[in-house]
């Protein structure tokens, strides 16, 4: 469910009270897309929505899902089940229908009717290595949104590379083309996925600034671990155990969704870690809804337990990313206002930007000061979450920049099976900002990351913002 989450439609499944899109208002009241297990007449038909490359047919009792764009046609082979739980809710308009997952019109993704699923999608794809690597350039070129953050002239590259193509070169080859291609584009939602001569292979193109290069200096001079993967999840793991055994008070300490969310007191100031935008639901299956019920709940009782503290440090210096949806949870339990975060929208979308707020938790909220700890690594959702945190007015930004991946992830297979995935959505915060390719900075600069002491530098910026919070700064 999640994975197909950021396969197909990235995000849409929502809860119903996060925002109201722009425009939303005027359409009809949204209904549910099946009734009694048939999808409703109204909504049958071809329906396109070029800015996403997407081609959906509604039958009675089936939908097909095509990737549809310049670069060509490919069907996708989503259950209907999967495709239902994603497009629970309809509208139409004349000839336009608005899907979303929820019934409040969330996350919108508007399609325009069309007489017939277009020529492309009933031939069968040609998937020799020229054909690839002209998809690859034409998807890229479609619905990658962000070659003048990185200065990339990708019509360039295309016309750079292309005399090294031809459908006599090994699989090994074309990877290492599309792979060059790719470079430059310091984007961590960038990434190519596939399988050469049976071995499967993943450029990724980006790394995060810091922690990167500092966990392979240490690496490289430790003789505990021969494998990079085990001393970084030794590493990462270990600094949760120390935090807790020596800087956190043994008293009033927490965690839920299994170990995802930790809570504490460093004194009189609270301290609460989220580690993932997801993960919260112990049901791996369960939905997004059920997914930010279980925020709600893991919340309410860290802010239980950290109530009678004078300040907040909420850490997301180790965070990943995971579900907007998430993120905006979250931060619901640190206002009692309905907020302006930030807008979203997709690249070359017929909609515009929809604005997304943050609402007071239905319980628990905590509006004491509260610090936003961030680093590097805090990346995807969590710089979603950054961006809603920093609209808040009892909230200081602390730590050091964040990735600078926000974009949701548009994955588009490639004519020889490989997979790639982009960034298509562009987010701007509540004053204007885009942060894409920079990362968010913060408000006062703290070192989570030294090279010189990988062990214990983030708990010493932690210890060092709990004096000044005490300190009434």
């Amino acid at each position: 469910m999640r994975a197909l989450l950021r396969v197909l439609f990235a995000g849409l499944i929502v809860i119903s009270l996060t925002y109201t899109p722009a425009g939303a208002q005027n359409l009809p009241n949204l209904k549910a897309l099946q009734t009694q297990g048939k999808i409703n007449q109204e909504a049958q038909g071809v329906w396109q929505n070029l800015a996403y490359g997407w081609t959906i047919v509604f039958g009675a009792d089936e939908i097909d899902l095509y990737h549809y764009s310049s670069a060509g046609c490919l069907p996708d082979e989503v259950s209907k089940e999967d495709l239902i739980e994603l497009a629970k809710f309809y509208a139409r308009t004349g000839d336009t229908l608005y899907i979303s997952g929820s019934a409040a019109g969330s996350t919108l993704y508007q399609f325009e009717q069309i007489d017939a699923v277009p020529a492309a999608c009933n031939q069968p794809a040609a998937d020799s290595p020229t054909a690839v690597f002209d998809y690859f350039y034409k998807i890229m070129d479609t619905h990658y949104a962000f070659f003048d953050v990185y200065d990339v002239d990708w019509n360039a590259r295309y016309q750079a590379n292309l005399p090294k193509i031809s459908d006599t070169m090994s699989e090994e080859a074309l990877f290492e083309v599309l792979r060059d291609m790719l470079k430059g584009l310091n984007d961590g939602h960038l990434v190519l996925r596939a399988e050469v001569d049976g071995e499967r292979k993943t450029y990724t193109a980006s790394k995060s600034r810091v922690l990167s290069p500092t966990l392979d200096a240490v690496f490289a001079n430790q003789t505990e671990f021969e494998e990079k993967g085990d001393f970084s999840t030794d590493w990462f793991f270990g600094s949760l155990r120390r935090f807790r055994s020596h800087v956190m008070n043994a008293r009033g300490q927490g965690k839920a969704a299994s170990g995802n969310i930790n809570w504490g007191k460093i004194g009189n100031i609270g301290y609460i870690n989220v580690f993932g935008m997801g993960g919260f639901d112990d049901d791996d299956e369960g939905t997004l809804a059920e997914e930010v019920e279980a925020v709600h709940a893991a919340m309410d009782l860290a802010i239980a337990a950290l109530q009678d503290t004078d300040g907040i440090i909420f850490d997301v210096s180790l965070n990943q990313g995971g579900y907007d949806e998430v993120s905006l949870a979250l931060a619901s339990h640190f206002t009692n206002t309905d907020v302006f975060a930030y807008t979203k929208v997709g690249k070359d979308s017929p909609l515009e930007p929809q604005r997304l707020h943050v609402k007071p938790a239905p319980n628990m909220r905590y509006l004491k000061p509260v610090t936003l700890l961030t680093s590097d690594l805090t990346v995807s959702a969590a710089e979603i979450f950054t961006m809603a945190m920093r609209a808040l007015p009892n909230v200081t930004h602390r730590g050091d920049t964040t990735w600078g991946a926000l974009s949701d992830i548009l994955s588009k297979q490639l004519p020889n099976g490989w997979l790639l995935e982009l960034s298509n959505e562009i987010y701007i915060d509540s004053k204007g900002q885009a942060w894409e390719g920079k990362g968010i900075p913060p408000t006062e600069r703290y070192t989570i990351f030294d090279q010189e002491n990988i062990y214990q530098s983030h708990h010493n910026a932690v210890l060092q913002i709990a004096q000044k919070m005490r300190e009434g700064r």
